[in-house]
């Protein structure tokens, strides 16, 4: 049972329609009302029609719309809105790349010129609408950065590879008048619709730049193509940018710099997007804006107290003290020193320094040294236990691969002696 079914009546389909007879209803009403082939009195008419059977179909042909609007109705659909110019873009993604020279209503001579135009469209976009130049595509770029120059702040320059217009021909292709001609395959259009099945009975449309003309909606013979840029209306150039690493900036972290890429003809000139990456510290790691440091002590050290000093990221001393009158260390304890981490960006803060504790303990020990222990250091209690109830072990070094090898020899030895059995198996049992 849904909310409401305002959307369903506009397409004369039922709330339970399958989304192939959700298409067809939509494609039959989308020529039926659409502006272009109703003009004169009733053109107001037709065109709030068709307003109203594209908001209907971009909600209803999106599972995760639909079900919203199943659920809540049109108030689950408020936020982001349906706009004049969805319905435009709508029809032109729905009819775009059916062949020919565009889309005819027929008998009526008019004609669409592939995906953009619609004539006439009285504010819903089409020819009368303007959407002013594209822009060239970003270069990306990885910049990798040491945690000192993440720290400190740094200035930078690095050498960018882009595309220019051609002086040559101005970013025309050819010098010669008049032998550009309209690409055959978008029909001037740079761009060409290409479907892609993405689940049983599901298919996008993806917009894609034209192969045939590379997006400039027009073709050259070889021989008239510019002698420098190949009639490719751009020449590689390096241009050298500089920009600031500020203090703090983190790995993954990206810095826009706005018209500094690529150019190319009737487009707005690129941005170069540079992406920091974080080499590798031998001393410290870096958690967020804390920075991690281990510190390997020996065992004495971390019951009687230690001094030491770390070198900072930004060549300072710090001289760390360790009391052992109120804290003995265990190993892996961690400690932390307030406001010693990494400076937060855009803050006058930094993070802290947190310092985990290896403790080194001595391979063997002599029994004068083992009496000593003993004099200080509490014993532990025997076991309560008989010990002639017990059946008494020694200890050995654990190895991984002796275990290993032991277990693999038993169930070699296993399976030779019962064939077709699996040892493990008859383990479990």
């Amino acid at each position: 049972m849904v909310k409401e079914s305002t959307f369903y009546e506009r397409l004369g389909v039922s709330p339970d329609c399958t989304e192939d007879e959700l298409k067809k209803a939509y494609r039959k009403m989308a020529i039926k009302y659409h502006p272009d082939k109703n003009q004169g009195s009733g053109k107001e008419a037709a065109e709030e029609k068709f307003k109203e059977i594209s908001e209907a179909y971009e909600a209803l042909s999106d599972p995760e719309k639909r079900k919203m609007y199943d659920q809540y109705g049109q108030d689950g659909l408020k936020e982001g809105g349906f706009h004049a110019t969805s319905a435009a873009d709508l029809f032109s993604q729905f009819f775009g790349g059916m062949g020919g020279g565009g889309f005819n209503f027929g008998g009526e001579g008019m004609d669409f010129d592939g995906f953009e135009g619609f004539g006439g469209f009285g504010g819903m976009g089409g020819r009368g609408r303007s959407r002013g130049p594209g822009k060239v595509e970003p270069i990306n770029h990885d910049m990798w950065r040491t945690l000192e120059e993440l720290y400190n702040g740094k200035i930078v320059k690095i050498a960018i590879n882009r595309d220019v217009i051609c002086q040559t021909c101005n970013g025309k292709g050819s010098n010669k008048p008049g032998v550009n001609a309209t690409c055959s395959q978008c029909h001037g259009q740079k761009v060409v619709f290409l479907q892609k099945q993405v689940g049983p009975g599901m298919i996008q449309q993806i917009q894609s730049k034209c192969p045939k003309c590379h997006g400039t909606g027009e073709t050259l013979k070889d021989e008239d193509k510019c002698q420098t840029c190949k009639g490719k209306r751009v020449v590689p150039s390096k241009k050298i940018v500089q920009f600031q690493v500020e203090k703090g900036s983190k790995d993954g972290e990206q810095l826009v710099l706005h018209g500094e890429g690529s150019e190319y003809p009737d487009m707005k000139t690129g941005d170069v997007v540079i992406t920091i990456r974080e080499r590798p510290h031998n001393i410290f790691k870096r958690q967020g804006a804390d920075l991690l440091f281990s510190k390997k002590i020996k065992l004495l050290d971390s019951i009687v107290g230690y001094q030491f000093v770390i070198t900072t990221l930004d060549n300072r001393k710090l001289w760390v003290q360790h009391n052992s009158k109120t804290d003995i260390l265990k190993q892996g304890d961690l400690r932390v020193v307030d406001s010693e981490g990494m400076p937060m960006k855009g803050k006058s803060k930094k993070g802290n320094l947190i310092i985990q504790f290896d403790i080194e303990y001595p391979v063997s020990l002599s029994q004068e040294d083992i009496r000593k222990l003993e004099a200080i250091l509490p014993k532990s209690q025997p076991p309560t236990v008989n010990k002639s109830d017990c059946r008494e072990v020694s200890l050995k070094k654990y190895e991984h691969y002796q275990h290993t090898n032991a277990e693999q020899e038993y169930e070699e030895r296993f399976r030779n002696s019962h064939p077709g059995v699996n040892a493990q198996n008859c383990q479990q049992q």
